[in-house]
């Protein structure tokens, strides 16, 4: 795990079903979700409301989503489809 500010700290549960139930995904990515993907947590938001930085031109913030795995591998095709679904720049952490 990764050493943050304490006012950085999120830590809510996603539930993994928020990204296949609500976006358009087939059979096979939806298995593969299920299959792979034990919890989802929000851990930590990077921005200048939380630490004391300045919002760069191209990156204002910084989400820190940790993915605990049912198996040692992650289709990246997942990491996609979270990425699409939260619309800032993302730090993903996964591990069984």
């Amino acid at each position: 795990m990764i050493e943050l500010p304490q006012g950085t700290a999120f830590n809510r549960r996603i539930p993994k079903q928020k990204f296949y139930e609500n976006l358009s995904v087939n059979a096979e990515l939806k298995r593969i979700f299920i299959e792979q993907i034990n919890k989802i947590y929000w851990r930590n938001e990077i921005s200048p409301t939380t630490v004391n930085i300045t919002a760069g031109k191209n990156i204002s913030e910084i989400e820190v989503i940790e993915i605990r795995l049912n198996q040692g591998s992650l289709d990246k095709r997942v990491l996609h489809l979270i990425d699409r679904e939260i619309s800032y720049h993302i730090l993903f952490l996964a591990y069984v």
